[in-house]
């Protein structure tokens, strides 16, 4: 698979951020584990009713898979259980890996996953369902981050 085109990142970049915004007092960078656990749960919820949760997991952890091969930091992705287990291994793994980064490279990894996962979806499901599943998750997306894609 060819890599996630610069409209991807930012696309994934503007989740994290979105996502960034919903914390409470806790200041929240696009690479905290936090943000990457709230796009990961928003976009689980808008996505498992079409793929199931199972799907999503594999999805999730392909797109991973995927980014190690620039990222070796991530190490080994560990297999995704199913039936759901109570936490994603991979997301897990993600969260951990990214707790252990200086926190620009933690954003650049997490907006590198999600422009992966954001890319597949695009060829699996096309463009215009993926953004209205992203936009049904992220209301205040806007048509800013969406806009100019390959």
């Amino acid at each position: 698979m060819a890599r996630p085109s610069g409209a991807h990142i930012e696309v994934a970049r503007g989740l994290l951020a979105r996502s960034c915004e919903r914390s409470s007092a806790e200041e929240t960078r696009p690479g905290d584990p936090v943000a990457a656990t709230r796009v990961y749960e928003a976009l689980s919820s808008a996505l498992a009713p079409i793929l199931g949760g199972s799907g999503f997991r594999a999805i999730f952890a392909r797109s991973v898979k995927l980014t190690a091969a620039d990222y070796p930091l991530l190490g080994t992705i560990p297999t995704p259980v199913a039936p759901a287990p109570q936490a994603d291994p991979v997301l897990t793994h993600v969260l951990d890996s990214l707790a252990k980064l200086e926190p620009d490279t933690a954003s650049e990894l997490a907006a590198n996953i999600y422009a992966s996962f954001y890319s597949l979806m695009t060829k699996m499901i096309g463009e215009a369902l993926v953004e209205q599943i992203v936009r049904g998750a992220f209301p205040t997306i806007g048509e800013s981050a969406l806009e100019g894609r390959d």
